[in-house]
């Protein structure tokens, strides 16, 4: 008697061993699943940054200033809006008028609050919009020049976002920030990018 229930006592000893490491097997599989998924969704929105910066280096020449920029960026946006949620704000400065030219597009798909301000320490030039889902505005603020901060402040529902970039508005330029936004499933990935490109 004694024999079998040990015998017994080993098998169910051992069912439980094997279960217990198919479990971990099974736990370490999702967990590489997970990261796979992560390091792919990252990896998109670092391959549409690209796109949008050379989309900035194609549109913005030296001698044409991003002519027709606010065309190509809508063209390009309405297509990508539909896997991926993004606000971008390109900025081009020409150095002769001392003024910057911004095209703004809201594609994260609710309804913006935005403020954009330059200062430059003894100038500080502001300007309040509401973007609703899809659209885009152009609009120009100067004349500023030199050092500048450019402070980009949107919100939405009980959100709020405000990033501070550094420009130096001493010669033509196009600089460019995007707000980039993927969810797959229960996998939600947010990204901010800055791109600057000397026109002269």
């Amino acid at each position: 008697m004694k024999g079998e229930f040990f015998l017994i006592a080993a098998i169910v000893i051992v069912v439980t061993l094997i279960l217990l490491r198919e479990l971990f097997v099974a736990y370490y599989a999702v967990q590489l699943a997970e990261q796979h998924t992560a390091k792919e969704l990252a990896g998109s929105l670092e391959r549409l940054a690209k796109e949008y910066e050379l989309l900035v280096e194609v549109v913005c020449k030296p001698s044409l200033l991003c002519q027709n920029a606010n065309l190509y960026f809508q063209d390009f946006s309405s297509k990508v809006k539909e896997s991926v949620d993004l606000l971008y704000v390109l900025v081009v400065y020409n150095s002769s008028a001392e003024q910057a030219e911004f095209i703004l597009g809201n594609y994260l798909w609710r309804n913006l609050r935005l403020r954009i301000t330059l200062t430059n320490g003894t100038t500080t030039l502001s300007t309040n919009y509401l973007l609703d889902q899809g659209e885009t505005r152009e609009f120009a603020l100067g004349p500023i020049a030199g050092e500048t901060n450019l402070t980009i402040h949107y919100s939405y529902i009980e959100t709020e976002r405000k990033e501070l970039v550094e420009l130096n508005l001493t010669r033509d330029l196009a600089a460019l920030y995007l707000d980039l936004e993927k969810s797959v499933g229960d996998d939600f990935l947010r990204r901010k990018y800055f791109y600057q490109k000397l026109l002269s």
